[in-house]
């Protein structure tokens, strides 16, 4: 614990539990007032706007009412620092999600959570045009950032099907509604509340303003890494939300989209797990012989809906 962490524990009487997170950019630390009562300090190594990114969406959220999501409530703001209230929640990893042992109940939150946190009217502040502008086209960009390490493990005609799908994708982000999007969707940042119906989330520092309304279901479903054909929790989480959200795919050109969607989040975590040959695959062959198969794909989704 460096002088910095220390004296912002010591100027609002806290005491040291445990280290969270701690990187580069950042440190979240677990820790204790005089009642015993558990809060989070996270500190910034220097002053930025995705601090205040995050502090100004929690304020926001904090005047609101939630049926189906809980977000951490802003006790103090400093400079390069925020406490909040810390949230008894579910812990998972992307190991142990596949084999949670889900309930229609847990589906249910699971979705209903995911809309409210989607219908969110978020302040611009603190997002620059560019950021803004990311969010319309954000699997594009995604696509072409992979492409040029993935290219070589598929063929010219996959090549020109994931130009294509970037094509109609950019054409179609002119109409499509675009919704909240968390953009880190992975199971420490969204987590079942222990003792309660509700969802939790945190960390909103990152990712551009608003976004395509399945990139968080899509990568969420993504986190553990396996082949689209055995997914099992997955699908009906995906089923679920086409059924509560409204969505359709009922048309080519939305089915491209969804594919468009997929193939980016697969993408970003084939290039998380880059280093390790044999669940890379496992990420290749789910873009090269399901989402870029036309029928294969088609019986994908039937499976999905059924």
């Amino acid at each position: 614990m460096n002088e910095r962490i220390a004296a912002i524990l010591n100027e609002h009487g806290l005491t040291f539990i445990s280290i969270l997170s701690a990187s580069k950019e950042r440190n979240v630390i677990l820790a204790k007032d005089k009642k015993e009562t558990k809060i989070v300090v996270k500190v910034f190594t220097k002053v930025n706007r995705f601090l205040w990114k995050e502090i100004d969406f929690l304020k926001q959220v904090s005047n609101q009412q939630f049926h189906f999501v809980e977000f951490p409530r802003i006790l103090a703001v400093g400079n390069d620092f925020f406490l909040m209230s810390f949230l008894d929640r579910e812990h998972q990893t992307r190991d142990s999600i596949s084999q949670k042992k889900w309930t229609t109940e847990n589906y249910q939150s699971f979705v209903s959570g995911l809309v409210e946190f989607q219908n969110i009217q978020r302040s611009k502040k603190n997002f620059t045009e560019v950021e803004q502008l990311k969010g319309c086209v954000f699997p594009v960009m995604i696509i072409l950032k992979g492409y040029l390490s993935f290219r070589k493990n598929i063929s010219i005609l996959d090549r020109l099907k994931i130009i294509q799908l970037s094509i109609i994708y950019l054409i179609g982000s002119l109409f499509w509604k675009k919704v909240n999007v968390h953009y880190d969707f992975q199971t420490y940042n969204y987590s079942f509340l222990n003792g309660s119906s509700k969802m939790s989330i945190l960390d909103f520092e990152t990712g551009p303003y608003k976004g395509d309304k399945w990139h968080d279901v899509a990568y969420y479903c993504s986190i553990s890494p396996a082949s689209l054909s055995s997914w099992t929790y997955q699908k009906k989480i995906l089923r679920k939300f086409i059924g509560q959200s409204g969505i359709k795919i009922n048309t080519w050109v939305r089915c491209q989209k969804l594919r468009c969607v997929f193939v980016a989040v697969q993408l970003i975590r084939y290039d998380f797990f880059r280093n390790d040959s044999q669940i890379k695959k496992i990420y290749s062959d789910n873009i090269s012989k399901v989402l870029l198969d036309k029928n294969k794909f088609r019986i994908w989704i039937k499976e999905i809906m059924n």
